[in-house]
């Protein structure tokens, strides 16, 4: 029987089980795996904030916040508030004037 804790590629992707592997090679946890070099332990440290924010971006468990492009007709700018499972909300930095998904609540 194969070990659980050999990870190989077979062509589908599996998040959950990939992220236990790695996170076993970073933890220098015992395997049938070859321990990870200091580049390897450098890459894993540069591409890690960035994977975490997508995935928590793309599970909308993380609270954002944007500055649009395009100004309120006042000339602030508007800043969008959301994630974390809640409905989003924009608000305009120099009149107040509030918007949701609804549309126009007012000023604040």
């Amino acid at each position: 029987m194969a070990d659980p804790k050999r990870w190989r590629h077979t062509g589908h992707r599996d998040a959950v089980r990939t992220a236990l592997w790695l996170l076993a090679r970073v933890e220098h946890q015992p395997g049938p795996c070859a321990p990870i070099t200091p580049a390897h332990a450098r890459r894993i440290e540069t591409v890690g904030p960035g994977a975490a924010d997508r995935v928590e971006r793309a599970l909308d468990i993380a609270s954002q916040r944007r500055t649009i492009e395009r100004p309120c007709p006042c000339g602030g700018a508007i800043d969008v508030h959301g994630g974390e499972g809640r409905t989003p909300v924009a608000h305009c930095t120099g009149c107040g004037h509030i918007w949701t998904e609804g549309g126009l609540l007012g000023a604040a």
